[in-house]
């Protein structure tokens, strides 16, 4: 079975099982608490940070943010550091208030979440070191 079956035999179980161990932790009323965590942003971010980029046809900077599965719109801004400045107010706003809530109501899970960051930014790391 060198060809790539067992790979795809035991992929299906692999995520069940870590979806049930470790990720399923991190998610609540339909936010991934790792994302919001992590602060990572998209490969094809062009603007540098999260949730902000160049819309074309009105010629503007633009900020957004999802929560619980739903977009918010910031608003369209002339300068991309206006555009970033309400990006990062909202996530201090929205974000935050729900961080500091998991972290008082899970106590447990909040722990699994920063030993699982902590782990991701290790494995980083190593990467650019190379």
């Amino acid at each position: 079975k060198s060809c790539g079956c067992i790979f795809t035999e035991s992929r299906p179980k692999n995520m069940v099982n870590g979806w049930k161990n470790v990720t399923s932790k991190g998610l609540e009323d339909g936010t991934q608490i790792f994302y919001l965590f992590s602060g990572e942003k998209q490969k094809n971010n062009t603007s540098g940070t999260r949730g902000v980029y160049y819309n074309k046809k009105n010629k503007k900077w633009c900020a957004s943010i999802c929560f619980k599965r739903k977009s918010i719109y910031l608003g369209s801004y002339e300068k991309k550091e206006d555009a970033i400045a309400a990006r990062k107010e909202a996530e201090k706003n929205i974000y935050g208030k729900f961080i500091e809530e998991f972290k008082e109501n899970y106590p447990d899970r909040w722990e699994i979440i920063e030993k699982t960051h902590k782990k991701s930014l290790e494995k980083k790391n190593k990467k650019q070191q190379k």
